[in-house]
């Protein structure tokens, strides 16, 4: 046996070197376009977050939407507390003026009140007539 060959593997023996493996990116990019997929900027520097990095991001994320969501939730709490206080109103004015117009019954004895010309007739010991004065 002669020689042994030694193999390698790389990406240049693979892809072409550098200018393989742009090639390839751009086709894959051109048939997953259609899913949404787009390809990276060609020659960025850009480099991936690492884990933790990408943790801590969603950490603080998270912990903005606890707080908006609580932000919220006193809101609509004060909301509902405001609609109780004025439903709360609207029934004590409501009971007051039952109360007010079943106080005027009992004092006319459940008969309709008299209008003010009926009255003074009655003050002065008139009969009640039917028809309303004529103003001169």
């Amino acid at each position: 046996m002669g020689e042994r060959e030694t193999l390698a593997y790389s990406s240049s023996t693979f892809l072409g070197a550098i200018n393989g493996l742009a090639r390839l990116q751009d086709e894959i990019a051109e048939e997953l376009k259609d899913f949404g997929v787009i390809r990276g900027e060609r020659g960025s520097e850009a480099r991936h977050t690492t884990q933790q990095e990408w943790a801590a991001n969603v950490a603080r994320k998270d912990r903005e939407l606890k707080h908006q969501a609580q932000e919220q939730l006193a809101k609509e709490i004060e909301f509902v507390d405001r609609e109780d206080r004025l439903a709360d109103r609207e029934a004590h004015a409501r009971e007051t003026q039952e109360a007010a117009e079943k106080k005027r019954l009992q004092r006319s004895n459940g008969r309709p009140r008299l209008t003010r010309h009926r009255q003074m007739q009655r003050l002065r010991g008139a009969p009640l007539s039917r028809q309303k004065p004529k103003l001169k």
